[in-house]
């Protein structure tokens, strides 16, 4: 992975779960990145249930194959639409998305940080902007940071948008909208 002066391209991979920081995320995105990056490509990862016991007729427990699939297509599809609303976002103002990717994990046998960090080596990013939820130390520490692991395991720049983004931006008259 080249710097953005050697390659004269800035590729950005945008990380995004669905919450109301991913907003936030994109709008910062828009905002400070509208001149530099080349390439956007956003990605989402779709968690859903490994096994799916229900009680079996004979008392004991069964693995309703049948439910597991209807969940993973429902989480699938939900990713899907989402990523797409993301994508008319961006493309609305003028920036060239050019890989939409969905990763499934099995929780929990996988884990989303690691998936991304994975997925990062794979498409080899300029700069991955991700949001941060503001656990704090003793959340970072229990339940562990997908932007702090990005960025001490990326092999690349991570830039973690705060929440405190969205509460400073001024109003907008321009007739075009935010994400927030």
């Amino acid at each position: 992975m080249g710097t953005v002066k050697e390659n004269k391209e800035c590729r950005l991979l945008v990380c995004l779960d669905g919450s109301e920081m991913s907003k936030v995320v994109l709008d910062w995105v828009t905002i400070h990145m509208k001149n530099i990056a080349t390439k956007v490509s956003l990605v989402h990862v779709v968690e859903y249930p490994l096994t799916n016991v229900v009680p079996a007729a004979d008392f004991g427990l069964d693995f309703d194959i049948i439910s597991m699939r209807k969940m993973k297509q429902a989480a699938l599809k939900k990713g899907q639409e989402y990523l797409k609303k993301c994508t008319e976002f961006l493309k609305e103002k003028n920036f060239p998305v050019s890989i939409v990717k969905i990763i499934t994990l099995n929780p929990p046998s996988s884990s989303v940080k690691i998936a991304l960090c994975e997925y990062s080596d794979e498409v080899q990013p300029d700069v991955i902007v991700c949001g941060s939820r503001g656990l704090g130390y003793m959340g970072r520490t229990f339940l562990g940071s997908v932007s702090d692991y990005l960025v001490h395991n990326a092999k690349c720049t991570v830039m973690v948008v705060k929440d405190e983004f969205s509460s400073k931006q001024p109003e907008k008259d321009d007739g075009t909208e935010s994400m927030t």
